[in-house]
């Protein structure tokens, strides 16, 4: 899918499932890696991947839609 200019002047992308996970566990990986820890130790393996599991879990209403879940008067 391409990038879209979102209002705050960020190139957005919408990412389904596994391919968000995918790419949020890149950034992850890098993250770790240019603060000085190598993220291919042992302890540091698999935390991309959790990490960035956490943050759609954490981030998953601006996913849905509450129209029909509430009634507005």
């Amino acid at each position: 899918m391409s990038p879209t200019k979102s209002t705050n002047g960020y190139e957005s992308k919408k990412l389904k499932g596994d391919e968000s996970t995918k790419e949020m566990a890149k950034s992850y990986h890098s993250l770790l890696h240019h603060i000085g820890e190598d993220p291919n130790r042992e302890g540091l393996l698999k935390t991309p991947e959790r990490a960035a599991k956490a943050f759609s879990f954490f981030t998953k209403g601006y996913q849905e839609d509450l129209k029909g879940d509430f009634e507005f008067t």
